[in-house]
Parts: C-alpha cells; sequence; structure tokens
C-alpha cells in the first residue's frame, strides 16, 4: 500500500499527504490510547477500515482499484451527506503502527483518487485473555 517501514517504527505525518493526515493522527491516537490501556495491539483481528464516495462510480472504481488486499468488503448507502456510498474493507491484521498505518495512508490516498474520505478503522479490543467492544 505505502512505503514499507520496520516492524515498531513510526510513521512521522511531517512527510504524509494531506489527504492522510488527518487520518493517520487519528489512528496514532487510538493506537496510542490501546497501548495506555493494555491491549495487545500484536494480536491479529478483524479490523475495519470505513471509506465514504461521492457517487457510487467512484467507490466501484476505487473497489476495483484495492482488489488485491483480499479484504472483506461490505458497501451500502446512507440517506444524507456528501459521501453517502460507504464501503467497510475488513482485514484480518494486527493493530502495530507497521501494519496499520501503512493500510491508513495506502487507503487514505487511493479514496481521494475517486472523490472518496476515508473515515477510520476499528477493531475489537483484545487484552490476551477475551475479545470484546
Amino acid at each position: 500500500m505505502a512505503a514499507r517501514t520496520r516492524p515498531g517504527a513510526r510513521t512521522s505525518t511531517c512527510c504524509i499527504p494531506g489527504v492522510a493526515r488527518s487520518a493517520l493522527r487519528l489512528s496514532q491516537a487510538q493506537l496510542a490510547h490501546r497501548r495506555e490501556e493494555g491491549e495487545d495491539l500484536r494480536a491479529t483481528r478483524a479490523v475495519d477500515h470505513t471509506l465514504f464516495f461521492r457517487d457510487e462510480a467512484g467507490r466501484r472504481a476505487f473497489l476495483e482499484e484495492v482488489s488485491d488486499l483480499r479484504a472483506r468488503v461490505r458497501t451500502y448507502e446512507l440517506d444524507d451527506g456528501d459521501t453517502p456510498f460507504g464501503v467497510d474493507l475488513t482485514c484480518d491484521q494486527a493493530i502495530v503502527e507497521s501494519v496499520v498505518e501503512p493500510y491508513v495512508v495506502g487507503l487514505a490516498q487511493r479514496a481521494a483518487l475517486y472523490g472518496g474520505d476515508y473515515d477510520g478503522w476499528g477493531a475489537l479490543v483484545v487484552d490476551g485473555q477475551s475479545a470484546s467492544h
């Protein structure tokens, strides 16, 4: 998706294009909070990456562009807003920076090419003993 980083390396936002910068900052804040709470970020879990598009054609073109991800895809439409065409891409992955941040940056940049916005990611909490919301 994006440039490879060494495991455990944090992606600097100084060199990230504007379309991905805010998504990356939100991701880093979520990871910091989860780390403070003692979550096992290395555990593989289903991670939902959510994106919204201005039109169905843009969403369709984006999905063709990212078809190599082997993600589970769910599409839906919202009744309001400027970007009503939603998509959730679900990938089984750890949420350490070196895994999740290239997805955030890559998806945000690719979505922007087709009139889309990366809305963020979400995943179950894994504490090493159990999984819950």
